[in-house]
């Protein structure tokens, strides 16, 4: 049904010819002379009949006219993606391979090293299956009838009730999700002053295209919690900020970033523009780097309706059912602008993914930040740099950036010790001592 067919005449003319063919009944071709009686003809309809009749209201028209004419659209919503058929999810991403410098002479342990590819994995659970539930009178849809616009303002009030109800949960989801890695340290911040003027928003401007330039030209480690070298392409960056930054931002500078209007932006579905206090209380005004940082999946057929008929009320009740995956990708870059005054960091524990305390001679591994303390009413984040000290052999090595350590062959120490330094703080570090087996 098209948007512009969508009057009183057309949905219920619609709905009566269906009707008429599931139920082989007569229900009239309406028109405005008639329009009225379409209320009596419901009343003395079969029950089943006037069940099925209301039933194609809700989960047919009032479905379309929905996706035609929201009353609300959550502001992220250009962040789902694809629907999934399963609850769960596994995200793999493989590093970069080693390259080696070329030698004349032949090496056995060379030749016959196994080097297998770095591949990660992120695995993602269904982690939100939601309800949302309306009863509808009976007699409510007969009154109606009194006129056609009656019965949009009736049509109105079913899409305002259950898919604007809907949509804010989505941005309520969304902003949850964000304001969890914030509080885990996840997200890399970049602290900087809040645009409130017009050298404030040159400045901010300037990060925010320098910053997606670099995820763009070059694969990196630094923007992304799993350390896997990733870069992300022009066309699917994103930029998440307030109304009050985008108000200044807009006024001065964001546009010259990105050598286009905010509009196009928006079109494009590379500018979002959230809430002032949607992340952190405020204390982290824009987001930035890639979209498919946000994996946000419903589940194949959802939304959708279902109904049950009270007979003691009258009442139709509607149930709105949505379920879907909410989760961040921490393979993709991803950066939180962040006031500098909201930005404190007291400590921070290592751990190496293997969970062990352990590692061979040989063997390849991954320091990573276990958890952070940040201070009082302040944020941190799990990002910083990584310095190896105690070993032997020069071919003991650990990457700066992602803790991923390598214990060579000819080690003769028993222990290394991995030091970690806050990219917020210098003088915040954490330590962890590898024993080194054999």
């Amino acid at each position: 049904m098209a948007k512009k067919n969508l009057n009183a005449l057309n949905i219920v003319n619609v709905i009566n010819k269906q009707t008429n063919h599931v139920y082989n009944t007569n229900l009239p071709a309406v028109s405005k002379s008639n329009f009225k009686d379409m209320a009596k003809e419901l009343r003395i309809a079969p029950d089943v009949v006037r069940n099925g009749w209301h039933d194609s209201l809700v989960n047919l028209v009032g479905l379309q006219m929905a996706m035609n004419k929201r009353a609300f659209r959550s502001y992220f919503r250009e962040l789902t993606g694809r629907e999934i058929d399963t609850f769960d999810v596994q995200l793999l991403m493989m590093d970069l391979l080693e390259m080696k410098a070329y030698k004349p002479d032949a090496n056995a342990d060379d030749f016959f090293e196994d080097v297998k590819p770095d591949i990660a994995a992120q695995y993602g659970h269904l982690n939100f299956q939601g309800q949302i539930p309306v009863s509808l009178n009976e007699e409510s849809l007969y009154g109606a009838f009194i006129s056609e616009s009656a019965f949009m303002d009736y049509m109105e009030m079913i899409e305002r009730t259950l898919y604007s109800t809907l949509e804010m949960s989505d941005v309520q989801l969304v902003k949850e999700l964000v304001n969890q890695n914030i509080k885990e340290g996840n997200i890399r911040l970049y602290p900087i002053e809040k645009p409130v003027d017009r050298d404030t928003a040159l400045a901010f401007t300037q990060a925010v295209k320098s910053t997606l330039a670099d995820m763009e030209v070059e694969m990196s480690r630094g923007y992304n919690l799993s350390g896997i070298a990733t870069w992300t392409p022009r066309e699917d960056d994103i930029i998440i900020s307030g109304t009050d930054v985008k108000a200044t931002t807009e006024t001065y500078s964001l546009a010259w970033a990105f050598n286009k209007s905010f509009l196009d932006l928006e079109a494009e579905g590379r500018a979002i523009t959230a809430k002032s206090d949607a992340f952190a209380g405020g204390a982290v005004y824009a987001l930035a780097g890639d979209k498919f940082a946000f994996q946000i999946h419903p589940v194949v057929g959802f939304p959708k309706v279902v109904s049950q008929y009270f007979g003691n009320t009258l009442t139709n009740k509607r149930w709105l059912h949505y379920w879907a995956m909410y989760i961040m990708s921490y393979f993709n870059n991803m950066i939180a602008f962040v006031k500098p005054s909201e930005v404190g960091i007291e400590s921070a524990t290592l751990a190496l993914r293997s969970g062990s305390d352990a590692m061979n001679r040989g063997e390849k591994g991954q320091v990573f930040v276990d958890s952070i303390t940040a201070a009082e009413n302040k944020i941190a984040d799990k990002f910083g740099t990584y310095a190896l000290t105690g070993n032997n052999s020069e071919d003991t090595v650990i990457d700066a950036e992602s803790g991923k350590i390598r214990i060579a062959r000819d080690e003769t120490a028993a222990n290394v010790t991995v030091t970690w330094t806050s990219h917020l703080a210098e003088g915040v570090t954490a330590q962890k001592t590898i024993t080194i087996n054999g």
